[in-house]
Parts: C-alpha cells; structure tokens; sequence
C-alpha cells in the first residue's frame, strides 16, 4: 500500500526562528523512512506546500511520525511533531494537528489517499 499524501498548507502557531521568517518543511516517517517536501523559503506562519508525497505502508496501522522544521544553514528547528497512525491521515482536507512540548503548536491540511500497489515501492 501506498499513502499519497498531498501537504497543502500549515498554520503555524510557535515561531522557531528569531531573524526573518521560517523557511518550514514537513517530514513523515515511517518504519524508519523518511519522506519530505521541499522547504519554503520565507514561507512563514503559514506556508503552502501543495506538494504529493507517496509513502509506503505495510498496513492502514502503521506508525507515522509528522514533523514541521525550520530549515537553517547549521541545524533545522524542530517546529511541531506528533506520531499518527496511517488510518488517521486518510481522507480530503484532513486537518492534523502537532504539538510541541504538550501544546499544539501547528496544523496542517492534508489530502490523502491509500492506493494498493504492486510495485517496488517497499517499505
């Protein structure tokens, strides 16, 4: 099985940069693999991604963990994370949301479909 997970947009609550606007980019990861779009330069607050990534699965139950960074020349900030099951991310303009240090510190819209797959896409 294959996720087709379409990032669209986040509203960013918790700023991880002190200069400038944040440059965010999300991963998911799953069975220690992981998936990333690309990171938005100056994209702030609230950057659009708009971008379909396709992450293999063994099962509707498996674990994915989605993380927001900023992107930085020395290390990328951790902005927002929390760990959902593939099931949970499944469905059109699916709001998720991620914490940071116990409070919600981001929400991000996806669109995601699951698609069985006989290719070599393994997880």
């Amino acid at each position: 099985m294959v996720l087709h997970v379409t990032v669209k947009r986040a509203e960013i609550f918790r700023d991880a940069q002190i200069i400038g606007q944040m440059d965010p980019f999300m991963v998911f990861e799953v069975r220690s693999k992981k998936y990333q779009t690309r990171a938005l330069s100056g994209g702030g607050m609230n950057p659009v991604w708009e971008e379909t990534l396709l992450i293999p699965v063994q099962s509707m139950t498996d674990f994915v963990k989605v993380t927001c960074y900023d992107e930085d020349l020395i290390i990328h900030a951790m902005v927002a994370q929390k760990v959902y099951q593939a099931q949970d991310l499944v469905g059109t303009d699916v709001w998720i949301s991620l914490d940071f240090k116990g409070e919600e510190a981001a929400k991000v819209l996806l669109d995601t479909k699951c698609v069985q797959s006989s290719n070599d896409l393994d997880p």
